[in-house]
């Protein structure tokens, strides 16, 4: 049967991440054959993973129509996560209540509502769906490491450690969707943590999702270059989840005056893109250092001469650089800094150009 190769195939593509092959096969068996709910369920999450979110919730609202009712929590679900993914948070819950009313005791439906109204700001939701979903189920080891991870932002670090020994406890094996990692790390173990991540990337090292998760964990143990390295061969095999990068919480907020750091950020830049030299390439990092925010600006121009690395931050002094400006931008930017307990530093980068490193305290 050549459909049946076909969705054999595209199947194969899929399982391999090579959804732009997959999704015309799928595609065409539609076509050939009326709507079908498992169709339509392997391209939404081919479409999902691409980043097309629009076309993903497309399918998964046809399948809901045509599917069996016994399916209709599965697709509530898969379009909360969908929803999720892309920052409709709102959304996201209206589809998981759907989910947690057919089955209302699986902890699954009340971790997702309660990371969604963490992520919209709602921390005493939170707490309650946590809460609701450990008293039903208490065999997901997700739940505990989101509630652990809130007692520990509160300060209540002995709660939050009994949860991410629940964590441990529970979660033994080696598959996808694990979290044992983040409660080793949380525990002070974090080799173990990073054993235990690099055991799951082996079991598929194409998937982007699990090098964006080796990238938080390495964000939340302050080895803020690998996190970058690791969020970079993230993007590259395809993670499209742009979404959440933006509003995940392995960055936490900072205290600060939004226009003034405004004011830092773009001097920075703006001497950046003046004596980048040729190409005007700048990069820039953010990650989170145990109890500061670092922030790293480089470019690639001719640096600054070692003579006068401890004098561009004195007020009116310009340098000998031909882009000369008035002498008291990055003086401003250090006053600034200052002001917010945190510390301004610029030096050479190896291999050249200008690096500014600030530091800024969490609280």
């Amino acid at each position: 049967d050549n459909a049946l190769w076909r969705y054999v195939l595209a199947n194969l593509y899929k399982k391999c991440h090579m959804y732009s092959e997959a999704i015309p096969l799928y595609s065409g068996l539609l076509e050939e054959y009326g709507i079908d709910e498992d169709l339509l369920d392997e391209r939404a999450e081919c479409y999902e993973a691409m980043g097309f979110t629009e076309l993903a919730l497309a399918d998964v609202d046809k399948a809901i129509e045509v599917c069996r009712e016994d399916h209709r929590a599965y697709y509530y679900a898969m379009r909360g996560m969908i929803h999720r993914h892309a920052g409709n948070y709102q959304e996201c819950i209206k589809d998981i209540e759907n989910y947690i009313e057919r089955y209302p005791a699986n902890a699954y439906g009340y971790y997702i509502k309660g990371w969604c109204k963490e992520l919209s700001g709602d921390r005493a939701g939170a707490y309650e769906e946590y809460n609701e979903g450990i008293a039903v189920d208490e065999d997901y080891p997700y739940i505990f490491l989101m509630r652990g991870t809130l007692y520990l932002e509160d300060g209540n670090v002995e709660k939050a450690n009994q949860d991410f020994e629940q964590v441990v406890a529970k979660d033994t094996t080696v598959e996808s969707g694990s979290c044992r990692h983040y409660a080793l790390n949380f525990l002070g173990r974090a080799e173990e943590a990073l054993e235990w991540m690099d055991k799951l990337i082996e079991l598929d090292v194409d998937d982007p999702g699990i090098w964006y998760d080796k990238s938080c964990l390495l964000g939340r143990m302050g080895r803020c270059d690998e996190s970058v390295a690791a969020l970079k061969v993230s993007l590259e095999k395809g993670y499209r989840a742009f979404a959440h990068i933006e509003n995940d919480n392995d960055i936490p907020e900072v205290s600060c005056d939004p226009k003034r750091m405004r004011q830092v950020f773009l001097n920075i830049l703006d001497n950046a893109a003046k004596h980048g030299g040729e190409g005007k390439r700048i990069e820039a990092e953010i990650c989170n250092i145990g109890a500061a925010i670092r922030v790293r600006i480089r470019d690639f121009g001719p640096g600054i001469p070692e003579d006068e690395l401890s004098l561009v931050k004195k007020k009116f002094y310009k340098g000998s650089s031909k882009a000369r400006g008035s002498g008291i931008g990055l003086a401003v930017c250090d006053e600034i800094v200052q002001m917010h307990g945190g510390e301004l530093i610029l030096e050479n980068a190896q291999g050249g150009g200008t690096l500014v490193t600030i530091r800024i305290p969490v609280s």
